[in-house]
């Protein structure tokens, strides 16, 4: 008697997010701009572009019974929270939120990359930051809550796998295909050696090259 089994999905996981912010400074039109994105370290709560829709009723007397909406605007927020690293240390993708909290106009936007560590596919935009340092009891953690309001749409990150190069300066997130088709994705940035790794024999499996460490994702 033949059986058929289907596997259960796979859930993903909240820390495979990776965001990175830039400060706006009018140099970059557009997020695809940036020239160079900072991590944001320490998130231990956070929640992806939450996006609301806006419906106005547009039945009229030909529709009988049935009423009739149709979305007019969307926004977004992503919200977070963050432990704050201790006395005499900061975290420079944190300072960029807080620094765009105590501003105003130009002054409190950054822009927003969110990826996955393990494919580098997400998406991006601009947004108004929001960032509140919490209080508590003499015990607890210092943490901090950001809230990144959209401004515009939101847009696609990319993370298109190229060609694995030698002695490049490769990112968090960068991904690469080998000669042979596999890819990898970078787990930290660094340079890579002069001759191309040896990939993984199986998906998720890591090499070293040279300062990167990559892991097999395709």
């Amino acid at each position: 008697m033949s059986e058929t089994f289907e596997l259960p999905m796979t859930p993903g996981l909240v820390s495979d997010y990776l965001l990175e912010v830039a400060a706006f400074t009018g140099d970059a039109a557009t997020p695809s701009a940036v020239e160079s994105w900072t991590v944001v370290r320490g998130i231990q709560e956070i929640t992806p572009p939450a996006v609301e829709k806006n419906l106005e009723d547009d039945s009229d007397i030909d529709s009988g019974a049935w009423g009739s909406q149709t979305g007019t605007g969307l926004e977004y927020t992503i919200e977070g929270t963050a432990k704050r690293p201790q006395a005499g240390s900061v975290d420079p993708g944190q300072e960029i939120l807080k620094d765009a909290g105590r501003g105003t106009g130009q002054a409190g936007m950054v822009w927003w990359k969110l990826t996955s560590k393990l494919t580098g596919e997400g998406e991006m935009g601009l947004c108004d930051s929001t960032f509140t340092e919490q209080g508590g009891a003499r015990t607890d953690l210092k943490l901090a809550e950001f809230t990144l309001t959209g401004r515009g749409a939101i847009v696609d990150a990319g993370g298109v796998a190229e060609d694995w190069v030698a002695s490049t300066d490769y990112k968090l997130g960068d991904r690469v295909n080998l000669t042979d088709g596999e890819t990898l994705t970078a787990l930290n940035g660094g340079m890579s050696d002069a001759e191309e790794p040896t990939a993984p024999t199986s998906v998720g499996e890591v090499v070293v090259d040279a300062d990167v460490a990559w892991k097999r994702t395709a």
